[in-house]
C-alpha cells in the first residue's frame, strides 16, 4: 500500500455545533481514525504522568515509498516536537515540495511508546479544534516506525460492540474518547497488530549528514 504525503487540508465535519478541522497528514488509501481528544490528561500547567521525552527522536530522517521520499525534520522545545514534513518524486502526491508543519507529544503506556501528533496551533482556526493522530512509535537511534490504529478493524469492533469508543455522529473514524479512554484502547491492544497494523510505508531511516 503506497505512502501518499499530501499538503494541510481542512475537512469540516458539524458536531454539536461546532465545526471540527480535520488536517491532513500521512495519508493512505482508505480512512484514517483520528482523534477530536489527544492523549494529554494533564489539568493546566501541570504535565501528564505518561507523557516522555525521547532525545533521539530529534534530527532529520527519512521514508521512501516506490518514487517518493519524504523528509522528516524533528525539533523539540519543552517537551514538545515539532514536525517538518517535505517529499518529493513522482510518486508522491499532492503538491510536491510543499512543506507540511506539525507538532507532537510522546507517551509512554506500559511498556510501549504512543505518539500523539496534531496540527500546530497557529494553523487551527479560532473556532475550530485541531484533530490528533495516535500511532504506535517504536524506534531505534537508526530508525523508527508509526503504526496507526486500524480503521477497517476499529469500523467492524464497533458494529459487533467489541469496542466501545465514542464517535462523531455520521463519521466513525473519528473518535470523541476522552484521553483516559484512549490510553486504555492503547495499553489493551498495543501488542496486536491487527489494531496497530505496521506498514514498512511508515519505517523512517535516520539521516546522516
Amino acid at each position: 500500500m503506497a505512502l501518499r504525503f499530501v499538503a494541510v487540508r481542512r475537512l469540516q465535519v458539524r458536531t454539536a455545533g461546532m465545526v471540527v478541522v480535520v488536517a491532513g497528514l500521512l495519508v493512505l488509501s482508505g480512512c484514517w481514525v483520528q482523534s477530536i481528544n489527544g492523549l494529554n490528561e494533564a489539568e493546566l500547567l501541570a504535565r501528564d504522568r505518561d507523557r516522555v521525552y525521547e532525545p533521539n527522536l530529534l534530527g532529520t530522517w527519512t521514508a521512501t515509498s516506490e518514487d517518493c521520499v519524504t523528509t522528516l525534520m524533528v525539533t523539540a522545545q519543552n517537551m514538545e516536537y515539532h514536525w517538518k514534513i517535505t517529499a518529493l518524486g513522482e510518486g508522491c502526491s499532492g503538491n510536491k515540495g510543499e512543506v507540511d508543519y506539525y507538532d507532537g507529544e510522546l507517551y509512554k503506556l506500559d511498556d510501549h511508546k504512543f505518539l500523539d501528533l496534531t496540527a500546530r496551533s497557529e494553523d487551527v482556526c479560532q473556532a475550530c479544534v485541531a484533530i490528533h493522530w495516535i500511532l504506535k512509535f517504536e524506534g531505534t537511534n537508526g530508525s523508527f516506525r508509526l503504526s496507526p490504529i486500524d480503521s477497517e478493524w476499529l469500523e467492524k469492533a464497533e458494529k459487533e460492540k467489541t469496542v466501545t469508543l465514542g464517535t462523531v455522529h455520521g463519521n466513525p473514524y473519528i473518535l470523541t474518547a476522552s484521553a483516559k479512554e484512549l490510553k486504555a484502547f492503547c495499553r489493551k491492544y498495543a501488542n496486536d497488530e491487527s489494531v496497530f497494523k505496521p506498514n514498512p510505508d511508515f519505517t523512517f531511516e535516520r539521516k546522516h549528514p
